[in-house]
Protein backbone atom coordinates (compact mmCIF):
# COMPACT_ATOMS: atom_id res chain seq x y z
CA UNK A 1 0.00 0.00 0.00
CA UNK A 2 1.44 3.40 -0.94
CA UNK A 3 2.55 5.69 1.86
CA UNK A 4 0.29 8.71 2.02
CA UNK A 5 0.39 12.04 3.74
CA UNK A 6 -3.23 13.11 3.96
CA UNK A 7 -6.09 12.08 1.68
CA UNK A 8 -4.80 10.88 -1.70
CA UNK A 9 -1.33 12.44 -1.43
CA UNK A 10 1.43 10.03 -2.49
CA UNK A 11 4.78 10.42 -0.68
CA UNK A 12 6.84 7.80 -2.52
CA UNK A 13 9.57 9.13 -4.78
CA UNK A 14 10.08 5.94 -6.80
CA UNK A 15 7.85 3.27 -8.36
CA UNK A 16 7.47 0.23 -6.09
CA UNK A 17 6.73 -3.38 -7.09
CA UNK A 18 5.72 -6.46 -5.17
CA UNK A 19 8.46 -9.05 -5.21
CA UNK A 20 9.69 -12.16 -3.44
CA UNK A 21 13.48 -12.04 -3.05
CA UNK A 22 15.89 -13.38 -0.45
CA UNK A 23 17.67 -10.80 1.66
CA UNK A 24 20.35 -11.07 4.31
CA UNK A 25 20.30 -8.49 7.09
CA UNK A 26 23.05 -7.66 9.55
CA UNK A 27 22.92 -5.01 12.26
CA UNK A 28 26.10 -3.52 13.67
CA UNK A 29 25.79 -5.64 16.83
CA UNK A 30 25.44 -8.95 14.98
CA UNK A 31 28.13 -11.37 13.89
CA UNK A 32 25.80 -13.28 11.53
CA UNK A 33 23.23 -12.32 8.91
CA UNK A 34 19.48 -12.95 9.41
CA UNK A 35 17.70 -14.41 6.39
CA UNK A 36 14.45 -12.73 5.38
CA UNK A 37 12.25 -12.01 2.35
CA UNK A 38 11.67 -8.74 0.50
CA UNK A 39 7.98 -8.26 -0.31
CA UNK A 40 8.29 -5.01 -2.27
CA UNK A 41 11.13 -2.86 -3.56
CA UNK A 42 11.92 0.50 -5.18
CA UNK A 43 15.06 2.53 -5.81
CA UNK A 44 14.50 4.18 -2.45
CA UNK A 45 13.93 1.15 -0.23
CA UNK A 46 12.05 -2.05 0.47
CA UNK A 47 9.60 -3.81 2.78
CA UNK A 48 11.24 -6.83 4.40
CA UNK A 49 9.17 -9.57 6.00
CA UNK A 50 11.00 -10.49 9.20
CA UNK A 51 9.89 -11.48 12.69
CA UNK A 52 12.93 -9.99 14.39
CA UNK A 53 12.39 -6.55 15.84
CA UNK A 54 14.75 -3.78 14.81
CA UNK A 55 14.79 -0.23 16.15
CA UNK A 56 13.38 2.62 14.09
CA UNK A 57 16.31 4.62 12.76
CA UNK A 58 18.70 1.67 13.14
CA UNK A 59 21.24 1.33 10.35
CA UNK A 60 21.69 -2.17 8.95
CA UNK A 61 23.59 -3.87 6.15
CA UNK A 62 21.48 -5.67 3.54
CA UNK A 63 22.43 -8.03 0.73
CA UNK A 64 19.66 -8.75 -1.80
CA UNK A 65 19.71 -11.87 -3.96
CA UNK A 66 17.93 -12.76 -7.19
CA UNK A 67 16.61 -16.25 -7.81
CA UNK A 68 19.50 -18.66 -8.14
CA UNK A 69 21.54 -16.91 -5.45
CA UNK A 70 22.95 -14.11 -7.65
CA UNK A 71 23.58 -10.99 -5.59
CA UNK A 72 21.64 -7.98 -6.87
CA UNK A 73 23.16 -5.48 -4.46
CA UNK A 74 24.74 -5.02 -1.06
CA UNK A 75 24.30 -1.76 0.83
CA UNK A 76 23.42 0.01 4.04
CA UNK A 77 19.83 0.83 4.91
CA UNK A 78 17.89 2.60 7.66
CA UNK A 79 14.80 1.14 9.36
CA UNK A 80 12.00 3.67 8.74
CA UNK A 81 8.88 1.64 9.57
CA UNK A 82 7.83 -1.44 11.51
CA UNK A 83 4.65 -3.45 11.02
CA UNK A 84 3.34 -6.20 13.27
CA UNK A 85 0.35 -8.43 12.64
CA UNK A 86 -0.55 -10.47 9.58
CA UNK A 87 2.34 -8.86 7.69
CA UNK A 88 5.20 -8.46 10.16
CA UNK A 89 8.31 -6.72 8.96
CA UNK A 90 10.22 -3.51 8.44
CA UNK A 91 10.36 -0.78 5.86
CA UNK A 92 13.90 0.30 5.03
CA UNK A 93 15.35 3.22 3.13
CA UNK A 94 18.54 2.51 1.20
CA UNK A 95 21.44 4.78 2.26
CA UNK A 96 23.83 6.24 -0.32
CA UNK A 97 22.95 3.66 -2.95
CA UNK A 98 25.50 3.77 -5.78
CA UNK A 99 24.18 4.86 -9.18
CA UNK A 100 24.92 1.41 -10.64
CA UNK A 101 22.89 -0.22 -7.84
CA UNK A 102 20.03 2.26 -8.34
CA UNK A 103 20.00 1.24 -12.00
CA UNK A 104 19.88 -2.47 -11.06
CA UNK A 105 16.85 -1.88 -8.83
CA UNK A 106 15.20 0.42 -11.42
CA UNK A 107 15.70 -2.21 -14.15
CA UNK A 108 14.25 -4.91 -11.89
CA UNK A 109 11.18 -2.79 -11.07
CA UNK A 110 10.66 -1.89 -14.74
CA UNK A 111 11.06 -5.51 -15.89
CA UNK A 112 8.41 -6.58 -13.39
CA UNK A 113 6.04 -3.85 -14.61
CA UNK A 114 6.39 -5.18 -18.18
CA UNK A 115 5.55 -8.70 -17.00
CA UNK A 116 2.30 -7.62 -15.27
Amino acid sequence: MPAKNGPGIERRRFPRRKINLEIRIKSKNDDLFDLAVIRDISEGGAFIEIERRLTLGEKIHVAIYLEGGVELLSCRARVVREERGSRSGIGVEFINLKNEDKKKVRDLVLSMAIGE
